[in-house]
């Protein structure tokens, strides 16, 4: 549900086999933001909890994470649990850009470090608590199994249940009251006051 907001980002860049350039990964970061305002309009409580962890799971505990840019602790509690583990489902689930790897590879990414993702990045109570319950992780991923992948054009990342596409259009629908397209999300907002 963290990643709800990816309903409004192409894709022709969900299902990009290469790196994103700059101009994709600016759009790709919206998704916080259009996730969050999604969820933060719901009635129910855990729905609203679910926006705060939407609009702020890609921040880093360094202050080098989006939307904002949030640091330590002004990272909600939520997100900073969210941020370790959707890295460590990103990194073992297959993507149309690169393959899945196993949990030792990804047990030392998210504990040591490697490309993109470094130990800095995670909360340090919440990486020492992955530490010790990462065979946990393991064995939810493990009873969930790999998502199917579809390499179809117009599909939503390929994944879905049993094998189906799920097809979108090719550009995100502009909802009221979001931001213009060419207004930056972060910019739009002020910064998280820590609800």
């Amino acid at each position: 549900m963290q990643d709800i907001g990816k309903v409004g980002i192409p894709s022709e860049i969900l299902l990009k086999f290469g790196k994103l350039n700059s101009e994709e990964f600016a759009l790709m970061k919206t998704l916080c933001v259009i996730g969050e305002k999604i969820l933060e309009a719901s009635t129910p409580e855990f729905l609203q909890k679910a926006g705060i962890i939407a609009g702020s799971h890609h921040e880093r505990w360094d202050g080098s994470g989006y939307p904002r840019n949030l640091k330590g602790e002004d990272i909600p509690l939520e997100s900073r649990i969210m941020n370790l583990a959707d890295q460590y489902d990103a990194l073992r689930r297959r993507r149309p850009y690169k393959p899945g790897l196993d949990r030792e590879a990804v047990y030392r990414i998210i504990t040591e470090g490697y490309g993109r993702t470094m130990p800095e990045h995670f909360c340090p109570a919440i990486l020492d608590a992955f530490k010790d319950i990462h065979k946990e992780f393991d064995a939810v991923f493990e009873e969930q199994g790999p998502a199917p992948l579809s390499r179809r054009p117009g599909t939503y990342g390929g994944y879905a249940p049993g094998g189906i596409s799920v097809p979108l259009p090719s550009q995100p629908r502009p909802l009221p009251g979001w931001f213009p397209a060419h207004t930056s999300p972060a910019s739009s907002r002020p910064p998280y006051s820590g609800r």
